[in-house]
This record gives structure tokens, sequence and C-alpha cells, in this order.
């Protein structure tokens, strides 16, 4: 439920019978983020992940709705969290430094649409008043 922590994806590769020696001291990872995610923090983890992508999708399509010029963010961001779902299926990007670091850059621009928009609200309830 929990997951047996970040240090349990090497072990896994270091105790696989399928990997001969060579191979073992080349693979560092499972080369899929979300099942790395599943191994090390379980499925609690796994569910965290999961709701930061749909928090983020249900955030932008909010925002849309609440302004409609920001369509094309809306497009670009359902794009991009498409995009990144997809290729870490294939490659743990979200776990490595690069990764990392266009993660946090694409999720802070797109999250600050819905920030902005929660800002305004609360102004203008405040105005209001």
């Amino acid at each position: 439920i929990i997951g047996s922590g970040p240090n349990a994806i090497t072990e896994i590769v270091k105790r696989s019978d399928k990997f001969s020696k060579s191979q073992k001291k080349r693979i560092k990872h499972l080369h899929n983020f979300y099942i790395e995610v599943l191994l090390a923090y379980g499925i609690v983890g796994l569910f965290v992940i999961v709701f930061l992508y749909y928090f983020l999708i249900r955030s932008l399509v909010y925002s849309h709705r609440a302004n409609p010029e920001l369509r094309q963010y809306t497009v670009l961001g359902i794009c991009f969290l498409i995009f990144w779902i997809t290729i870490n299926f294939f490659e743990s990007f979200s776990s490595r430094s690069y990764g990392v670091y266009v993660h946090n850059i694409m999720f802070g621009c797109l999250y600050t649409f819905y920030f902005t928009q929660q800002r305004k609200k609360i102004e203008e309830a405040e105005s209001c008043a």
C-alpha cells in the first residue's frame, strides 16, 4: 500500500535473474515512471501522482470556462499532459534531473492560470463586501 521506499528500484534490478551482471551495472532504473512510483511509494504514491495530473487538467478546464481566451493555453496544457503521461510509460522523466526541471516549469506555468483566476475571484468578493 505504501511501497518499499526509493531504494527498492535499484534493489529490484540488482536481484533480478533476467539481467546479466553487465546489464545490471548499466541499468539503474526500471524505465517506467509509474511502475517505479508503485514500487517505491505504493498505491498511495501512485494515487497522489494521478491526482496531481487530474487536478491540473481540472484547473485548466475551470480556468478556460471562466476566461475563454485561455483556450490556446488549455489546449497546450492538455497536449503537454498527454505527452508527459505517455513518455513516462517508456522512461522515468518525472524522476530524473531534466525531466523534473521540465515538469516543474510546465506545471508551474499551467497552474498559474488557475491561481490567477482564484485570486480574481477573491478580489471580486472582497470588493463587493
